[in-house]
């Protein structure tokens, strides 16, 4: 009885690392498309997600080496395993990669506008030519 209990968690995790691998993907599309308003909340959700779901993976492998102590064996450990160390890698990247807006840098820098301390693009376009000629003599 527990032996089959745990093969079912089993095989839901096996379908929710899928689920979550196939989400992932589709939140970086949305991402380079355009289509996330708010990076940083997106990417909040995506690491607490990629965590609860590594817990209760690192749960049922525990659940299934008592389990195994017991003499009972679980079929599907390897592909358990498998898919945690896959969204492990995910979670990973997420945190590697993920874009992150620094608010900081964004006020001191509404700050400097609205305080005239900024150039003009046509100011920026003449120091170039400028120093484009410089370099040619």
């Amino acid at each position: 009885m527990l032996a089959h209990d745990l093969e079912e968690l089993v095989q839901e995790c096996l379908d929710l690392s899928n689920l979550l691998e196939r989400g992932w993907k589709s939140v970086l599309d949305c991402l380079f498309n355009g289509h996330i308003d708010n990076m940083d909340a997106a990417g909040i959700t995506m690491q607490i997600v990629f965590h609860r779901t590594l817990g209760v993976f690192h749960k049922l492998q525990n659940l299934i080496a008592y389990a195994g102590s017991k003499d009972c064996a679980v079929d599907g450990f390897r592909e358990l395993h498998e898919a945690t160390k896959r969204i492990a890698q995910l979670k990973t990247e997420a945190e590697k990669h993920w874009p992150s807006v620094d608010r900081c840098m964004i006020e001191e820098s509404i700050a400097a506008f609205q305080a005239g301390e900024y150039q003009s693009t046509e100011d920026m376009l003449h120091d170039l030519e400028s120093s484009g000629a410089r370099a040619n003599q």
